[in-house]
């Protein structure tokens, strides 16, 4: 039996794995064994919609380490204690500030404060509670697959070439996580595992009758820095 967890599975890229991933079950591996792991049980409609047996909806909150243990238990009581592989994908992402650039936090100093706080804490910090959590259970899986999902906008190469300026706190968070997954990656190095951040794009993940304006025009600004 194949085990995998997913973090940030209530809508966008989080749900979307937890759907590709009992596909492929149904279709590979009929006893695999799903865990989606959401930051509220109250806004994950279109996950409860799966109705799937395989499919264990478990809370968990990067800010909230407590909840993140208590989802590393649910897991193992569910697993005999192992997990093959885990998807790190939730994050926090550009809200009302994400079209400012470094220098329109000038004169701001406490909303620069308050923003990279925020970023770090959920995107980093929360990265690594959340992985230290379910290492045990990793360590004592078959496959020892660690992904975690970064982000073009916090690839330098990218910004160089596109001159993709804005949402400065979460690209540097997204930095940030990569550096994390290669310590991790060099510390359980010749040990079985497998630590891989991957950047898959621009994916939209709230429905368009709920996306305020702000989110519309980052968006265009980061299709434009592709052209």
């Amino acid at each position: 039996m194949v085990s995998y967890a997913v973090t940030g599975a209530s809508r966008g890229l989080g749900l979307a794995f937890v759907q590709a991933l009992h596909a492929r079950r149904t279709l590979r591996n009929p006893k695999s064994i799903i865990f989606a792991l959401v930051q509220d049980l109250d806004t994950c409609d279109e996950l409860k919609k799966l109705g799937r047996s395989d499919i264990h909806i478990i809370p968990s909150d990067l800010d909230k380490p407590e909840t993140l243990c208590s989802a590393a238990a649910e897991v193992a009581k569910m697993t005999g204690g192992s997990l093959d592989i885990f998807i790190n994908n939730a994050a926090l992402i550009p809200s009302e500030r994400g079209g400012y650039t470094l220098t329109s936090y000038i004169g701001k100093n406490d909303l620069l404060i308050q923003d990279f706080n925020k970023f770090y804490k959920t995107n980093v910090v929360g990265a690594v509670a959340v992985t230290n959590a379910f290492l045990l259970l990793i360590e004592k899986g078959a496959q020892k697959k660690v992904v975690n999902i970064s982000s073009a906008a916090g690839d330098l190469n990218f910004v160089d070439k596109t001159g993709y300026i804005s949402a400065v706190p979460y690209g540097v968070s997204k930095a940030a996580l990569n550096y994390v997954n290669k310590k991790y990656a060099v510390e359980f190095r010749g040990k079985g595992y497998t630590f891989l951040a991957v950047s898959p794009g621009l994916v939209d993940t709230r429905p368009p009758p709920r996306k305020p304006l702000f989110s519309r025009i980052l968006l265009k600004q980061w299709a434009e820095a592709l052209l």
